[in-house]
């Protein structure tokens, strides 16, 4: 059923859809105005029935096809980050606050607090901004703390170096960490908990914000800054990914990557919209708001189970159709 309701509402007409020409897929905008929360839209995910889940500024954001609602922490807080295990289980997390949300037959959820379970102390004044969700473990980051889950207990553990955490990501069954001083750590999760073994520090990374790692082949990823350029490599030896799109990346600012499906690359920008490559990093097309987005400002990027790519903005949810081709 909801695969049904999904097909007929992309093509219901209270969407928004945008066609340009020779330049984009089809995109459709969600005005922000008219959804219930707020305009920023942080991190994305999908549960196995279709229902799409954005980290919103106002709460949780649940979009079932047809209908929007969001479900709010207890002290109305942020949610920054999201993420849905196989029991269909929404994990969140904000400023003093991460749990899960329980979902019933119909969608509607209800909200079991982790946190609770630490002392002020330790959890009020964290802001989670990521979390990685594993087969039987989750783990919740804040830029000085991993709080570990495994659906028993809730372990408090702090990284090596005592460093700040600026980035934890998940690169194809792998998970890493950067902290402060550049220090590149691989995490090795299991249920039993969290071993830390230090890369290195790559010079090419030094002082250069660090907001994303893809995989790139079988030996090397891209490691992809802010406003310094994507470099590409193992993690230790590092050289840069030279190619003509990234001039605009010092201007604009790299903020969201992703590697999509079928090895092509999605770039979100901080002020220019968002540029997708072929895996070789030659540019497909750019979207920003002369194109059809509703803002030029992305703060989450996330691909679907239709291959749709979803574009949490600054101000609003734009989606475009990765399945049809260059009009």
């Amino acid at each position: 059923v909801m695969m049904k309701v999904w097909s007929t509402c992309l093509c219901c007409s209270l969407f928004i859809l945008h066609l340009y020409g020779q330049e984009v897929p089809n995109l459709t905008n969600w005005i922000y105005e008219d959804l219930p929360a707020q305009h920023q839209n942080w991190k994305i995910a999908q549960s196995s029935d279709h229902r799409m889940y954005f980290a919103n500024s106002n709460g949780l954001l649940q979009f079932d096809g047809q209908h929007w609602t969001v479900f709010s922490l207890p002290q109305k807080q942020i949610v920054r980050a999201v993420g849905i295990d196989s029991q269909e289980n929404v994990f969140t997390a904000g400023y003093g606050e991460f749990g899960f949300w329980s979902p019933d037959d119909i969608g509607a959820l209800t909200y079991h607090s982790l946190s609770q379970q630490l002392t002020p102390e330790q959890i009020s004044s964290e802001e989670i901004w990521q979390l990685e969700v594993g087969d039987s473990w989750v783990v919740f980051q804040s830029f000085a703390t991993l709080f570990f889950y495994d659906y028993k207990d809730l372990t408090i553990i702090t990284p090596p170096n005592g460093g700040s955490i600026s980035l934890i990501q998940e690169v194809n069954g792998r998970y890493f960490l950067l902290q402060q001083g550049d220090i590149l750590v691989e995490l090795k999760i299991s249920p039993k908990g969290i071993e830390f073994q230090e890369i290195g520090q790559p010079k090419a990374l030094a002082q250069r914000n660090l907001v994303g790692i893809l995989p790139f082949n079988e030996k090397e990823w891209l490691f992809c800054t802010a406003r310094n350029g994507i470099f590409r490599g193992d993690g230790i030896t590092l050289k840069p990914w030279n190619h003509d799109f990234q001039k605009d990346f010092p201007r604009y600012e790299l903020n969201r990557v992703l590697r999509l499906e079928n090895g092509d690359f999605a770039f979100g920008t901080i002020l220019n919209g968002v540029y997708i490559t072929d895996s070789t990093g030659n540019k497909r097309f750019h979207l920003n708001q002369s194109k059809g987005l509703q803002n030029n400002t992305v703060l989450s990027l996330y691909q679907d189970r239709q291959q749709h790519l979803w574009m949490g903005l600054d101000k609003g949810i734009d989606m475009v159709d990765l399945n049809t081709s260059l009009q």
